[in-house]
């Protein structure tokens, strides 16, 4: 049976939907595929999925389609209506001046959770935030997911270290370990309920919109060590133009080959701290003003100039530590483990 259905409303509705699935598969053929079954698209990549109400389409047999290759057709379309028929294996979409015939494929569907939980404020902004301290190195998978767990969120690459405390819980009591991949897809959806099904994490938008991504499996690392450094650490305040400085100081060393050269040294000197840099394409040194404890002039320490950034992001009062350069407040937590301390 045909049905005739408005052209934006249609193109709207793929356009949410290809936006999870650009990624395709030769492993895997119904990756990259839109199927229509029981009022809904459904689709997948690898490790996500995403099912969308779509009751204008009621009427029409079930069908499966590349469906990015329909969405940048329906962008061609100038016509306010289309109408789509479901011919043999075959999707016909026509207009006053235009037909075109999509091949099908085998319909497919998934099972979707039947009760929902509210994810908790500040979840999308806190999990944004976190995902950038996540491992890119699969040499210790579970670093490369932000871990979550009642109202606290944290993740770390192994050297610099990420943990803030929500007002209220995000999500659930039990540890869950997002993948820093899965993230971009999980703001595309901005949802506002969860469930979890074993190693699935299905997130709602109300009202039509329901995606899932894979949860990894394990404990995450202990972070104890570096935090019981703290009460070693020795307070240092820098003034706020140290961003600028290290900004400067990384240009020489951030598109740099060679791990040996991404450093920055800092010296507590005569009330500054005292930055250097030293690479193949050229040096730098910076002076700031810098408060310090007595005890520490003379110090030297020396951090790769990316985790610096991101240290200086949260604040410029330091805990100097025999390892470690931290920010500790009561809802935030950022450290950059030391190359060296001399």
């Amino acid at each position: 049976m045909p049905v005739t259905v408005e052209t934006e409303e249609l193109r709207t509705a793929l356009e949410r939907i290809t936006l999870l699935i650009k990624e395709r598969s030769q492993a895997d053929e119904i990756v990259g595929k839109v199927s229509f079954k029981e009022k809904r698209f459904w689709c997948k990549t690898e490790d996500t999925r995403a099912s969308m109400e779509v009751e204008f389409l009621e009427g029409l047999p079930d069908f499966c389609i590349e469906g990015m290759d329909l969405f940048r057709y329906l962008q061609r379309v100038s016509e306010k209506e289309v109408t789509l028929d479901k011919q043999d294996e075959v999707l016909v979409v026509k207009g006053k001046r235009t037909k075109a015939h999509f091949a099908c494929f085998e319909p497919f569907m998934f099972s979707l959770p039947k009760k929902w939980h509210n994810i908790g404020p500040a979840f999308l902004e806190t999990l944004s935030e976190a995902s950038r301290f996540v491992s890119k190195s699969f040499y210790r998978p579970i670093l490369t997911a932000v871990c979550i767990k009642e109202n606290m969120m944290q993740a770390s690459d192994g050297l610099l270290f990420f943990r803030t405390l929500g007002k209220d819980r995000f999500m659930r009591d039990v540890e869950s370990l997002i993948p820093g991949a899965s993230v971009p897809f999980i703001q595309l959806l901005a949802p506002d309920q969860f469930y979890i099904d074993d190693n699935i994490m299905y997130f709602k938008q109300k009202p039509t919109l329901i995606g899932a991504c894979s949860l990894l499996g394990g404990e995450y690392p202990d972070t104890s060590k570096i935090e019981d450094e703290q009460e070693q650490g020795q307070r240092v305040s820098f003034h706020p133009d140290t961003k600028e400085a290290v900004a400067r100081c990384s240009v020489f060393v951030e598109h740099s080959r060679f791990d040996e050269e991404k450093k920055i040294y800092v010296t507590l000197k005569k009330g500054q701290a005292n930055l250097s840099v030293k690479a193949s394409i050229g040096s730098n040194k910076e002076s700031v003003k810098a408060k310090y404890d007595t005890s520490l002039e003379g110090v030297s320490f020396c951090l790769r100039p990316d985790f610096f950034t991101e240290v200086l992001k949260k604040g410029t009062e330091f805990l100097l530590c025999p390892k470690s350069l931290q920010i500790k407040r009561d809802e935030l937590w950022v450290a950059s483990a030391l190359i060296s301390r001399s």
